[in-house]
């Protein structure tokens, strides 16, 4: 039986049967030895809930109020506010470094490809077509 998105369901706890209710995931949630006392439980919870989630809501609201209160009280900026905020910074885009993976798919580091570069040697008929 679902009851408010709980499956109810007996269950043998030694002698006792009890009454669980299983959440979505199949996980026990609640436990009572009678179905009645079952079903009020889960409408505390569920009330519960919802009054966690209303005061969630005021507080939220309270401090988006306490904050537009905050900013009307904000003077007007500074002369030292004004320039900042006149003189932007450009970042270069190329800060990055470029990143190469080898034949094994790892990263490798701009100082290990110029090692590999350097260690290459010339072979014979590339010395040959340089000549």
């Amino acid at each position: 039986m679902i009851y408010k998105k709980h499956e109810l369901s007996l269950s043998l706890n030694g002698e006792d049967i009890m009454h669980i209710a299983r959440n979505a995931a199949g996980v026990v949630v609640f436990r009572e030895h009678s179905e009645k006392a079952l079903k009020r439980v889960i409408d505390e919870a569920i009330r519960e809930q919802e009054y966690q989630e209303q005061l969630a809501l005021e507080k939220k609201l309270e401090r988006a109020k306490k904050n537009k209160h905050q900013e009307v009280l904000e003077e007007e900026p500074t002369v030292h506010e004004e320039t900042y905020q006149q003189e932007e910074v450009l970042v270069p885009a190329s800060s990055q470094k470029r990143v190469t993976r080898g034949p094994d798919g790892k990263f490798i580091s701009k100082s290990q490809l110029d090692l590999e570069q350097e260690d290459k040697k010339k072979s014979f008929w590339d010395k040959l077509t340089t000549s």
